[in-house]
């Protein structure tokens, strides 16, 4: 016999639990969605309004990593179902392209220098792999990277007619022999051999210490001088403080959680990190990549040392085809929508406009008894009408920015059409409201809604269990910015050598940014007169600034002005930025042509980007262990494999929950 099964918002955990829940047809699944979109973090849309072009207008810069296994392996099979019942549908190629490149800034003596990188392709795609997870396999595979780099990095150099020759041999030999100390790690039935870990430290140190004696020279020997020089190594005392650490710590025994108690840059110090390569684009960049700064504050770097250990390892080292995978379209069109569209072919009900405003427990706080929702708008009546909110643009796997009014009972109240769907703070202007009630509307619920948004909803399941209270008051979420800009050049006119990159650890505040420019022919520009390259930007964003656009506009304008010459040479003039290389069909003079480019500030619950301090990773709850019987987790606030904010990390909880869900009695 099937189950009901209510699931709680719409971001990739909850659709993820959907995904898993509805394999078994028996089971009746229904999706529960504040305003007219899903894909929460992932949600986009496209902007109908003269001279726009229909253009693409996202909540942030999205990439697909290569290790998103979970991830990978939830849309390949969306594709598959599609492509079986429908006789045609995309596949991962149409999807994605693979992007080996990405860019990291170092600023030395005042100047800002590139590393570029790029990555070696593999065999696969995401979702072939997930081998490994383990904390001993991960140990296992850094040491044999680094061995492999340092390899490369010689050999491409000639180093072995250097000065440095026995310093290269003793460095190699000593990564040779830790290799061999850990060759057990991570496999089935090993044991953590204390005296081989203590051996294995001591080779990895000779090689730390044969490596700090290479150093750049001058005339005949600067092979190993060159600007890669710094990369290099900075990428092998990383890896060698790292595997160190790791053993040290007794992390293959242990698990990774075990050191989530430090923040990452102090257990690097503790290791032996220099001041000079906890400053390096390297570990900067990571917290780039994950927002991972306390209230949004660039001045305050904050990651739990596990968490971010385990994370990197495993994009480096785990990846499958291409280090990380662009998107050929909006990431609401090229993920949400196929996975919106495999659903809607399994029968799972999706109610949008209905706002979840509280879970209400039973008095012995074992069950979620009733879910009160808040009803948003309501769908024209009569036979000419759907039973359901169609969300996509007719003919289209395209989301709109608004709703589709046309399709909506607005009473004739022409201010209807202003108000924000996506605001948990309109009850007044609601339309009706409903309770789910347990046993009748559903025997599981699935709650897939943000952690920024749980103390309103879960208000007395905080007041009935200390381990909610604790999570509800310590888990933060950071504010998030995002720029989106349309230029009239081409990348290469700009003067950015390598088209389709990503860069990330350059200034703040708009350190990270990408060229997407490939997005331009997807969507509807005047043939001719179009922009020739757009660009992406995020960060973090400050607690304590205005939560505003035009914040934000001035935010950008500033950067440009002071920043924008290092990445852009081609587009200064007289020390400044030249607005003029900014796309702008009404042509405005100046800074003004920023006021046709898309910035967004990222405030509601559902846009907020969970942190992992160490002082919140442990307040995190397992999927299936949430003190209810027949309440279940997901998302990227749920313990996972990551405890981090990422699509792989809401998948991987979305799965769990909803195969224990389904389990329920």
């Amino acid at each position: 016999m099937g189950k009901k099964v209510a699931i709680l918002g719409g971001g990739m955990g909850a659709l993820a639990a959907a995904f898993e829940a509805s394999a078994d047809p028996e089971n009746e699944v229904d999706v529960y969605q504040l305003g007219w979109r899903l894909g929460g973090k992932c949600a986009a849309g496209r902007n109908p309004a003269p001279q726009h072009g229909n253009r693409i207008e996202e909540h942030g810069l999205h990439v697909w990593a290569g290790f998103y296994h979970d991830a990978g392996r939830l849309l390949r099979a969306c594709f598959s179902e599609l492509q079986t019942q429908e006789g045609t549908g995309p596949t991962w190629g149409d999807a994605f392209d693979p992007l080996d490149h990405f860019s990291l800034y170092d600023e030395s003596n005042g100047t800002w220098e590139r590393w570029p990188i790029d990555m070696p392709r593999r065999d696969g795609l995401p979702g072939d792999g997930g081998l490994l997870e383990s904390p001993g396999a991960l140990v296992r595979e850094l040491i044999r990277a680094m061995k492999a780099l340092f390899d490369y990095w010689i050999d491409s150099k000639d180093a072995g007619a250097t000065p440095f020759a026995d310093a290269i041999s003793v460095g190699t030999t000593a990564l040779d022999r830790a290799a061999t100390r850990i060759s057990e790690f991570g496999k089935p039935d090993s044991s953590f051999d204390q005296a081989q870990s203590t051996l294995a430290i001591t080779e990895i140190e000779s090689f730390l210490q044969q490596l700090d004696t290479i150093e750049p020279q001058s005339g005949a020997h600067e092979a190993i001088g060159d600007p890669d020089r710094r990369f290099f190594k900075a990428v092998l005392q990383v890896g060698g403080v790292i595997a160190k650490g790791l053993i040290r710590d007794m992390v293959p025994l242990f698990g990774f959680e075990s050191i989530d108690d430090i923040e990452v840059r102090a257990w690097l110090r503790r290791h032996g990190a220099s001041e000079e390569l906890i400053a390096s684009p390297l570990v900067r960049g990571g917290y780039d990549y994950v927002f991972g700064y306390k209230d949004g504050d660039t001045a305050q770097p904050s990651i739990a040392a596990g968490t971010a250990v385990k994370g990197t390892l495993r994009m480096v080292l785990d990846y499958r085809g291409a280090f990380f995978w662009r998107m050929k379209g909006s990431m609401a069109e090229v993920v949400i929508s196929p996975i919106y569209r495999a659903l809607k072919r399994r029968a799972v009900k999706f109610h949008f406009f209905h706002r979840v405003d509280e879970l209400v427990p039973d008095d012995q706080g074992r069950i979620i008894e009733r879910v009160k929702i808040g009803v948003q708008a309501k769908l024209k009546a009569g036979p000419e009408h759907a039973d359901e909110y169609d969300p996509l643009l007719p003919g289209s796997d395209r989301w709109p920015i608004e709703p589709r009014f046309e399709l909506l009972d607005l009473d004739d109240q022409p201010h209807r059409r202003q108000l924000d769907y996506e605001s948990n703070h309109l009850q007044q202007h609601d339309v009706d409201a409903v309770e789910l009630v347990a046993g009748e509307d559903f025997d599981a619920l699935v709650l897939g809604i943000p952690v920024s948004a749980l103390g309103r909803i879960c208000e007395r399941l905080v007041n009935q269990k200390t381990e909610w209270h604790a999570m509800v008051a310590g888990m933060k979420a950071t504010r998030t910015l995002g720029v989106q800009i349309w230029f009239n050049r081409t990348t290469a006119e700009l003067g950015f050598p390598v088209a389709g990159s990503i860069v990330t650890a350059y200034e703040q505040p708009l350190a990270t940014w990408a060229d997407l420019s490939h997005l331009d022919a997807v969507e509807d520009w005047p043939d001719g007169t179009g922009p020739k390259s757009t660009a992406y930007f995020c960060q973090a964003m400050p607690a304590d600034v205005p939560a505003t656009t035009d914040w934000l506009r001035q935010t950008t304008r500033r950067w440009l002005d002071d920043h924008a010459a290092t990445l852009w040479p081609n587009a200064v003039v007289d020390g400044g930025f030249d607005y003029s290389v900014l796309y702008d069909p009404s042509d405005r003079d100046g800074p003004e042509r920023l006021d046709f480019q898309y910035m967004r500030v990222n405030t509601r619950d559902h846009e907020l980007y969970v942190q992992n301090a160490p002082d919140m990773v442990k307040l995190r709850m397992e999927a299936d262990d949430s003190g209810y019987r027949n309440l279940f987790l997901a998302g990227d606030w749920v313990i996972s494999d990551l405890n981090a904010g990422a699509v792989e990390a809401a998948v991987e909880t979305g799965v769990r929950a909803a195969k224990a869900a389904v389990r329920t009695k």
